[in-house]
Protein backbone atom coordinates (compact mmCIF):
# COMPACT_ATOMS: atom_id res chain seq x y z
CA UNK A 1 0.00 0.00 0.00
CA UNK A 2 1.23 3.50 -0.81
CA UNK A 3 -0.25 6.86 0.16
CA UNK A 4 -0.74 9.28 -2.70
CA UNK A 5 -2.40 12.64 -3.28
CA UNK A 6 -4.94 13.49 -5.95
CA UNK A 7 -2.40 15.65 -7.82
CA UNK A 8 0.17 12.85 -7.97
CA UNK A 9 0.71 11.36 -11.42
CA UNK A 10 0.75 7.65 -12.14
CA UNK A 11 4.52 7.99 -12.60
CA UNK A 12 4.77 9.42 -9.06
CA UNK A 13 2.79 6.46 -7.74
CA UNK A 14 5.11 4.06 -9.58
CA UNK A 15 8.13 5.80 -8.04
CA UNK A 16 6.54 5.39 -4.60
CA UNK A 17 6.16 1.67 -5.29
CA UNK A 18 9.80 1.55 -6.44
CA UNK A 19 10.94 3.17 -3.18
CA UNK A 20 8.81 0.93 -0.98
CA UNK A 21 9.10 -2.40 -2.81
CA UNK A 22 12.40 -2.06 -4.65
CA UNK A 23 10.78 -2.70 -8.05
CA UNK A 24 12.09 -0.47 -10.85
CA UNK A 25 9.28 1.82 -12.04
CA UNK A 26 10.06 1.04 -15.70
CA UNK A 27 9.59 -2.70 -15.14
CA UNK A 28 5.86 -2.61 -14.51
CA UNK A 29 2.62 -0.88 -15.46
CA UNK A 30 -0.46 -0.07 -13.40
CA UNK A 31 -3.88 -1.31 -14.52
CA UNK A 32 -7.24 -0.02 -13.33
CA UNK A 33 -10.68 -0.89 -14.68
CA UNK A 34 -9.11 -3.10 -17.32
CA UNK A 35 -7.01 -0.27 -18.78
CA UNK A 36 -3.30 0.47 -18.59
CA UNK A 37 -2.82 3.89 -16.95
CA UNK A 38 -0.72 6.52 -18.72
CA UNK A 39 2.15 7.80 -16.56
CA UNK A 40 1.34 11.49 -17.12
CA UNK A 41 -2.23 11.18 -15.83
CA UNK A 42 -2.98 12.48 -12.34
CA UNK A 43 -5.12 10.57 -9.88
CA UNK A 44 -7.53 13.53 -9.90
CA UNK A 45 -7.97 13.29 -13.69
CA UNK A 46 -8.95 9.64 -13.30
CA UNK A 47 -11.70 10.59 -10.83
CA UNK A 48 -10.68 7.78 -8.48
CA UNK A 49 -12.09 7.15 -5.03
CA UNK A 50 -9.81 6.70 -1.97
CA UNK A 51 -8.36 3.27 -1.13
CA UNK A 52 -8.82 1.81 -4.59
CA UNK A 53 -6.69 -1.09 -5.81
CA UNK A 54 -4.48 -0.93 -8.90
CA UNK A 55 -3.21 -4.10 -10.57
CA UNK A 56 0.53 -4.23 -11.18
CA UNK A 57 1.69 -5.96 -14.38
CA UNK A 58 5.39 -6.80 -14.76
CA UNK A 59 7.27 -6.26 -18.00
CA UNK A 60 4.28 -5.36 -20.16
CA UNK A 61 5.31 -6.10 -23.72
CA UNK A 62 3.75 -3.68 -26.17
CA UNK A 63 3.80 -5.86 -29.26
CA UNK A 64 2.08 -9.24 -29.11
CA UNK A 65 1.12 -11.68 -31.83
CA UNK A 66 -2.19 -13.39 -31.12
CA UNK A 67 -4.11 -16.08 -32.97
CA UNK A 68 -7.85 -15.67 -33.54
CA UNK A 69 -9.64 -19.02 -33.84
CA UNK A 70 -12.94 -18.70 -35.75
CA UNK A 71 -13.72 -22.44 -35.95
CA UNK A 72 -13.47 -22.61 -39.74
CA UNK A 73 -10.05 -20.96 -39.87
CA UNK A 74 -7.44 -19.06 -37.89
CA UNK A 75 -5.83 -15.67 -38.43
CA UNK A 76 -2.77 -14.17 -36.76
CA UNK A 77 -2.99 -10.55 -35.63
CA UNK A 78 -0.36 -8.09 -34.51
CA UNK A 79 -1.64 -6.24 -31.45
CA UNK A 80 -0.57 -4.15 -28.48
CA UNK A 81 -0.86 -5.33 -24.89
CA UNK A 82 -2.92 -2.24 -24.11
CA UNK A 83 -5.50 -2.97 -26.84
CA UNK A 84 -8.92 -3.77 -25.43
CA UNK A 85 -10.81 -6.92 -26.41
CA UNK A 86 -13.18 -4.63 -28.32
CA UNK A 87 -10.19 -3.27 -30.29
CA UNK A 88 -9.14 -6.81 -31.23
CA UNK A 89 -12.68 -7.62 -32.37
CA UNK A 90 -12.68 -4.51 -34.56
CA UNK A 91 -9.37 -5.53 -36.18
CA UNK A 92 -10.68 -9.05 -36.79
CA UNK A 93 -13.84 -7.55 -38.28
CA UNK A 94 -11.80 -5.39 -40.65
CA UNK A 95 -9.89 -8.45 -41.86
CA UNK A 96 -13.15 -10.32 -42.38
CA UNK A 97 -14.96 -7.30 -43.88
CA UNK A 98 -17.58 -7.88 -41.19
CA UNK A 99 -18.68 -4.71 -39.41
CA UNK A 100 -20.87 -6.62 -36.94
CA UNK A 101 -18.02 -8.53 -35.31
CA UNK A 102 -17.66 -6.02 -32.46
CA UNK A 103 -21.33 -5.97 -31.51
CA UNK A 104 -22.36 -9.54 -32.20
CA UNK A 105 -19.51 -11.77 -31.09
CA UNK A 106 -17.93 -13.17 -27.95
CA UNK A 107 -14.23 -13.73 -27.40
CA UNK A 108 -12.84 -16.46 -25.15
CA UNK A 109 -9.37 -17.25 -23.80
CA UNK A 110 -8.71 -20.62 -22.16
CA UNK A 111 -12.47 -21.15 -21.89
CA UNK A 112 -13.12 -17.81 -20.16
CA UNK A 113 -15.32 -15.11 -21.68
CA UNK A 114 -13.30 -11.90 -22.13
CA UNK A 115 -14.75 -8.53 -21.16
CA UNK A 116 -14.81 -6.12 -24.09
CA UNK A 117 -13.55 -3.07 -22.17
CA UNK A 118 -10.50 -4.78 -20.63
CA UNK A 119 -7.03 -4.86 -22.17
CA UNK A 120 -5.10 -7.91 -23.34
CA UNK A 121 -2.60 -7.30 -20.52
CA UNK A 122 -5.39 -7.32 -17.95
CA UNK A 123 -6.51 -10.73 -19.25
CA UNK A 124 -2.88 -12.01 -19.11
CA UNK A 125 -2.87 -12.57 -22.87
CA UNK A 126 0.71 -12.93 -24.07
CA UNK A 127 2.55 -13.46 -27.34
CA UNK A 128 1.22 -16.53 -29.18
CA UNK A 129 -2.05 -16.76 -27.21
CA UNK A 130 -5.04 -18.29 -29.01
CA UNK A 131 -8.38 -16.48 -28.65
CA UNK A 132 -11.68 -17.99 -29.75
CA UNK A 133 -14.07 -15.68 -31.61
CA UNK A 134 -17.63 -16.97 -31.36
CA UNK A 135 -20.66 -15.60 -33.21
CA UNK A 136 -24.21 -15.94 -31.84
CA UNK A 137 -26.86 -17.50 -34.07
CA UNK A 138 -30.58 -18.15 -33.80
CA UNK A 139 -32.32 -21.40 -32.94
CA UNK A 140 -35.99 -22.26 -32.49
CA UNK A 141 -37.63 -23.89 -29.48
CA UNK A 142 -41.06 -25.40 -30.11
CA UNK A 143 -43.51 -26.10 -27.28
CA UNK A 144 -46.36 -28.62 -27.00
CA UNK A 145 -48.83 -25.78 -27.55
CA UNK A 146 -47.28 -25.23 -30.97
CA UNK A 147 -45.77 -21.90 -29.98
CA UNK A 148 -42.20 -21.36 -31.17
CA UNK A 149 -39.57 -19.14 -29.56
CA UNK A 150 -36.51 -17.70 -31.29
CA UNK A 151 -33.34 -17.64 -29.16
CA UNK A 152 -29.92 -16.12 -29.78
CA UNK A 153 -27.22 -18.58 -28.67
CA UNK A 154 -23.57 -19.54 -29.15
CA UNK A 155 -22.15 -23.00 -29.78
CA UNK A 156 -20.34 -22.72 -26.45
CA UNK A 157 -23.60 -22.11 -24.52
CA UNK A 158 -24.58 -24.97 -22.25
CA UNK A 159 -28.06 -26.48 -22.38
CA UNK A 160 -28.68 -25.00 -18.93
CA UNK A 161 -27.88 -21.51 -20.26
CA UNK A 162 -30.29 -22.05 -23.16
CA UNK A 163 -32.98 -23.11 -20.68
CA UNK A 164 -32.42 -19.94 -18.68
CA UNK A 165 -32.65 -17.94 -21.90
CA UNK A 166 -35.98 -19.61 -22.69
CA UNK A 167 -37.33 -19.12 -19.16
CA UNK A 168 -36.85 -15.35 -19.53
CA UNK A 169 -39.29 -15.44 -22.45
CA UNK A 170 -41.98 -17.48 -20.70
CA UNK A 171 -44.96 -15.78 -19.10
CA UNK A 172 -45.28 -18.44 -16.41
CA UNK A 173 -42.71 -19.72 -13.93
CA UNK A 174 -41.32 -23.12 -14.90
CA UNK A 175 -39.00 -24.90 -12.43
CA UNK A 176 -35.68 -25.72 -14.04
CA UNK A 177 -36.06 -29.44 -13.32
CA UNK A 178 -39.36 -29.49 -15.26
CA UNK A 179 -37.94 -27.81 -18.35
CA UNK A 180 -36.57 -30.48 -20.68
CA UNK A 181 -35.11 -29.82 -24.12
CA UNK A 182 -34.87 -32.32 -26.98
CA UNK A 183 -33.04 -32.31 -30.30
CA UNK A 184 -33.52 -34.97 -33.00
CA UNK A 185 -35.31 -37.09 -30.42
CA UNK A 186 -32.53 -36.93 -27.82
CA UNK A 187 -32.87 -35.38 -24.36
CA UNK A 188 -30.21 -32.71 -23.80
CA UNK A 189 -28.05 -32.75 -20.67
CA UNK A 190 -27.72 -29.45 -18.79
CA UNK A 191 -23.93 -29.50 -18.50
CA UNK A 192 -23.15 -30.08 -22.20
CA UNK A 193 -22.86 -27.30 -24.75
CA UNK A 194 -24.75 -26.94 -28.02
CA UNK A 195 -21.68 -27.88 -30.07
CA UNK A 196 -21.68 -31.30 -28.35
CA UNK A 197 -25.06 -32.02 -29.97
CA UNK A 198 -24.23 -30.54 -33.37
CA UNK A 199 -26.81 -27.78 -32.92
CA UNK A 200 -26.32 -25.09 -35.56
CA UNK A 201 -28.06 -21.97 -36.85
CA UNK A 202 -31.81 -22.41 -37.40
CA UNK A 203 -31.94 -25.77 -35.61
CA UNK A 204 -35.24 -26.56 -33.89
CA UNK A 205 -35.34 -27.85 -30.33
CA UNK A 206 -38.45 -29.19 -28.64
CA UNK A 207 -39.73 -28.94 -25.09
CA UNK A 208 -42.48 -30.96 -23.40
CA UNK A 209 -44.05 -27.99 -21.61
CA UNK A 210 -46.87 -25.78 -22.88
CA UNK A 211 -45.46 -22.29 -23.37
CA UNK A 212 -47.57 -19.16 -22.92
CA UNK A 213 -44.74 -16.71 -23.49
CA UNK A 214 -44.68 -13.77 -25.86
Amino acid sequence: MVEARRLDTIRNVKLMIQTKEGIRFDEFALIFGGKMLAEDRTLASLDLLPELTFHLVFHPKDDVSIIIDMSSHRVTLGAKSWYTVCDVKAIAGALMSAQLVTLHSHMFYQGKLLEDHKTLACHSIADGSVLQLVFPFQIFVKCLSGKTFVLQVCKSDTVKEVKNNLRHKLQEHVPSENLKLFYVGKSLADDLDLASYGIQANSTLFTTIRCLGK
